[in-house]
């Protein structure tokens, strides 16, 4: 796994094997992501780019719903 910041927006890139995984983890916490897929000649990656002040500040609502309504 790699990962790139450029300012807020976060990039992973992992090896298309992992990609199941990957959109599990995302789907699970509804994460806004792009999904870009990138062949090279060593092998193919997928690469998932979300901002992460969305990110956060949308499951810290949902932490505070969850926790307000058990």
């Amino acid at each position: 796994m790699k990962l790139e910041f450029h300012g807020d927006l976060v990039s992973i890139y992992l090896p298309i094997e992992e990609k199941n995984e990957a959109l599990a983890f995302l789907d699970k916490y509804r994460i806004n992501y792009e999904e870009i897929e990138i062949t090279r000649i060593d092998n193919s990656y997928i690469r998932f780019s979300f901002y992460s002040s969305e990110t956060i500040m949308r499951l810290f609502n949902q932490f505070k719903e969850e926790t307000k309504n058990p």
